[in-house]
């Protein structure tokens, strides 16, 4: 992905994260939402069609295990450190039963 896109896709994960910071038991719709940040690295619902980690119907401990370790920087990443480090924990464990729940 060219570096401009990686801004784009960082900066709109951003601004939504900061505009659902204090929601630690989010609504459906603000799950929905949230995952649609994702979309453009690891596709729809967590389907990639590239090379990016799929994450439908990821076990929802390892999805939760890998973005709590993201956001720690305890493995490598070229994106993923500044897109979890906007999100509280409670949230990423949102994310990752949201994508747990997702079919492959």
């Amino acid at each position: 992905m060219h570096v401009t896109a990686y801004k784009s896709v960082l900066l709109g994960a951003s601004l939504l994260a900061l505009c659902t910071l204090s929601q630690a038991n989010p609504s459906p719709t603000q799950l929905r939402s949230w995952a649609a940040g994702c979309a453009s690295c690891h596709g729809t619902s967590g389907r990639p069609v590239a090379e990016a980690y799929p994450l439908a119907g990821v076990d929802q401990a390892t999805l939760e295990r890998k973005l709590l370790d993201f956001k720690a920087k305890k493995i490598p990443a070229t994106l993923m450190h500044q897109i979890t480090a906007g999100y509280s924990d409670e949230e990423l464990k949102a994310l990752a039963a949201y994508f747990a729940k997702q079919t492959k």
